[in-house]
């Protein structure tokens, strides 16, 4: 093994196996004379961006396309060496955008949007995917297996066929030999790694079959499929000229049973119920934030207390009606959380409402969602709940502000009060003219 593994976590290992994909892409695309620009565009890194864009706002939304773009810059200048950068100098891009595809492949919903965690340093994962780079280009790039005038197809996609098993994407397509790039600490053969790279072959052959335009490899016959081992630097090829493609292609669409045009009306349809769901939740979520900011119009007007308005959150309409959802429990989590309520507790009110309710302190505390000597503080009144917290408290009793708290009337400034900011006034104005003379 030339790169041992040091990694901390399975997580780690699989942002390496992302960086390095990136990282083989470009280093191969500074070795070929053309579709050097195909090596940075339709990346799905990108897609991971549009994810985060859904879920952040403000400045923080406009941050994260800034930020690929700047690093889309460092590639640009690494793939056509217009400055000699070296791929030393690309890593830390590598594992951004390894961050912004596992966004995309993992489903998740980034709802801790940070563009800090997008760049925090990753040492243990840069300085081994370093040391895998360093193998790449001298047992794969400097072997002669990619020349300047080699016919690259860089991250194939095979149309509709990808759709029928889930989604599915090669790694790298030069001269005739669909390869796979692996990062595991296994080494020798094994039959299930192939049989994922052949299968990639069968889905290519099937798209292309049927006529499908979305299929990267439709001018190109796949001859060979090989595994690149990036900790051993070594790569593993089978010839598959002679295979029945054709043939493997049916039994797969007649193992997976759905035939390839049903598919493409399959997903006509999914299109169209999925368009309908969007605008039933955007009709809901915007009848709940509405009824949300009415009911804090009048606690913001009470503590006094500048909220951001919701509408600020997004550029237009279409952007805001996306994001309701997570805006809803931004808002009242995030925006209530550090608030505290204005009020003291009326201890007598909040036990006659706990007594009526007939349940345990344990019980409405679980409610409520706060611990059960939170809601004992209160009851004793030893604290005072956060704005949050609060709300939830009057929802939980049904009634207002005035039913839990004791809310003195505002004192009107007295006379004496008054005289004497007239006294300081008069003393100033007599001071100054003093000074004048």
């Amino acid at each position: 093994m030339k790169v041992s593994y040091d990694l901390d976590s399975v997580a780690d290992s699989a942002l390496l196996g992302y960086a390095f994909d990136y990282m083989a892409r470009w280093m191969i695309a500074c070795h070929i004379n053309h579709n050097k620009e195909f090596s940075f565009q339709d990346l799905i890194a990108e897609e991971g961006v549009r994810k985060y864009e859904l879920f952040a706002h403000g400045e923080n939304k406009r941050s994260f396309q800034q930020l690929y773009n700047q690093h889309i810059e460092v590639v640009k200048r690494y793939v056509y060496q217009s400055d000699r950068t070296t791929y030393f100098e690309v890593t830390k891009t590598a594992i951004v955008f390894s961050k912004l595809e596992r966004i995309v492949r993992s489903n998740r919903i980034p709802f801790d949007i940070t563009i800090s965690k997008l760049i925090r340093e990753e040492p243990a994962i840069e300085k081994e995917l370093n040391d895998l780079c360093t193998v790449f280009d001298e047992c794969f790039i400097k072997s002669n297996i990619i020349k300047e005038n080699s016919l690259v197809v860089f991250n194939p996609r095979f149309g509709i066929a990808s759709y029928l098993v889930d989604g599915a994407d090669a790694d790298m397509f030069i001269d005739g030999t669909l390869y796979d790039f692996k990062t595991t600490i296994k080494n020798g053969y094994a039959w299930t790694e192939f049989a994922q790279v052949l299968g990639y072959s069968i889905l290519s052959n099937l798209a292309k079959n049927h006529n499908d335009n979305d299929n990267k490899l439709n001018d190109y016959e796949i001859k060979k499929i090989a595994l690149y081992k990036a900790r051993y630097g070594e790569v593993e090829y089978v010839d598959i000229s002679n295979w029945d493609l054709d043939e493997m292609s049916i039994t797969l669409e007649s193992c997976i049973a759905r035939d390839y045009d049903s598919v493409i009306k399959e997903i006509e349809e999914q299109e169209e119920e999925e368009r309908k769901r969007v605008a039933e939740k955007k009709k809901k979520y915007k009848e709940e934030l509405e009824e949300l900011s009415l009911r804090l119009d009048k606690m913001r007007m009470y503590c006094n207390c500048h909220h951001i308005p919701y509408t600020s959150y997004y550029e237009d309409d279409k952007e805001k009606d996306i994001s309701i959802q997570l805006l809803n429990t931004r808002y009242e989590v995030s925006a209530m959380s550090s608030i505290k309520v204005p009020w003291h507790i009326d201890t007598n009110k909040l036990n006659e409402k706990i007594m009526s309710s007939g349940m345990s302190i344990t019980d409405i505390s679980k409610k409520i969602g706060v611990s059960s000597p939170s809601l004992k503080s209160w009851l004793n009144g030893k604290r005072n709940p956060r704005l949050y917290s609060f709300m939830k408290l009057l929802d939980f009793f049904g009634c207002d502000e005035e039913g839990l708290c004791v809310i003195p009337e505002r004192k009107e400034k007295t006379t004496s009060t008054s005289k004497k900011i007239s006294r300081k006034k008069k003393r100033k104005k007599h001071l100054r003219k003093e000074q004048n003379k």
